[in-house]
């Protein structure tokens, strides 16, 4: 009989998300709840290379960039899939640091458009971090 109850246990347990010892699956320690904070909210910084500028002096600005180096070519590209639309911070080469908008520019594989609402002083083959 104690084997036909221990299944049921793993039985119900299952049911309701749970392990047999009663403990939910869902439930969290506090070392877990913190480490997972901390590192969700850590922000990660994308080096890109800017190819081409589109400025007007007084207003919007846009560039286009692609990954900085050939071994980030595929995590860029990722990067760029999952932030399409996204809000970003540019920090360009003098430590400027400026908001924006980075889309996909879907006919080009790895290469993003950023718009932002101010000119920028970039130039082609210019280095800017992207958070």
């Amino acid at each position: 009989m104690g084997g036909a109850r221990e299944a049921q246990a793993r039985q119900g347990a299952a049911v309701n998300n749970a392990d047999p010892s009663g403990r939910s699956h869902q439930e969290m320690n506090r070392r877990e709840f913190f480490l997972t904070w901390i590192f969700q909210n850590r922000s990660t910084s994308t080096e890109v290379e800017v190819m081409e500028v589109f400025a007007a002096s007084d207003g919007p600005s846009a560039f286009l960039v692609h990954h900085a180096s050939e071994a980030a070519r595929t995590a860029f590209g990722e990067w760029l899939r999952a932030n399409d639309g996204a809000r970003i911070v540019c920090r360009l080469h003098n430590g400027t640091t400026l908001d924006g908008v980075i889309f996909r520019v879907k006919m080009c594989f790895g290469r993003g458009l950023v718009l932002t609402r101010a000119a920028v002083a970039v130039r082609p083959k210019d280095i800017v971090s992207i958070n």
